[in-house]
């Protein structure tokens, strides 16, 4: 009998690419008055690396390339603002919550908890384990 669920959180419960998109298209629309254009998008997506850069690294390279000035301070927080949740993910959590210890196992800081309350999972899953 499974007693319990670990779950992953980016790109398992959402699709951060997406996020990170939603994300881009804000800072161009603040700093240009434009959309994110498809080149400087896959740029970014290059410089972030799916997060596994630093977000110094990130920063100072999407200025020196593009001259998008990201503060790497905030940009956790903000790229949780974009975050939203797959076609019936909170459903299927919900339920399994039920059943069995429902758990979230993640990396990245205190903005996973802040994804997490923003696709309406923290109230639902039993457990929260943040590495970072």
């Amino acid at each position: 009998m499974i007693r319990a669920l670990l779950l992953d959180l980016d790109d398992t419960l959402f699709d951060r690419h997406a996020a990170f998109s939603a994300w881009a298209d804000d800072l161009a629309w603040a700093q240009r008055g434009r959309s994110v254009s498809g080149d400087e998008l896959r740029l970014l997506g290059e410089l972030d690396a799916r997060g596994q850069r630093s977000r110094r690294e990130l920063a100072n390279d999407a200025y020196a390339r593009l001259g998008f000035v990201i503060d790497p301070n905030t940009f956790p927080a903000a790229l949780a603002e974009h975050v939203m949740i797959e076609d019936g993910v909170a459903r299927t959590i919900t339920r399994l919550a039920e059943i069995m210890r429902v758990g979230i196992v993640t990396n990245g800081g205190a903005a996973q908890r802040r994804k997490l309350a923003r696709i309406g999972l923290e109230e639902v899953v039993h457990a929260v384990f943040v590495s970072g």
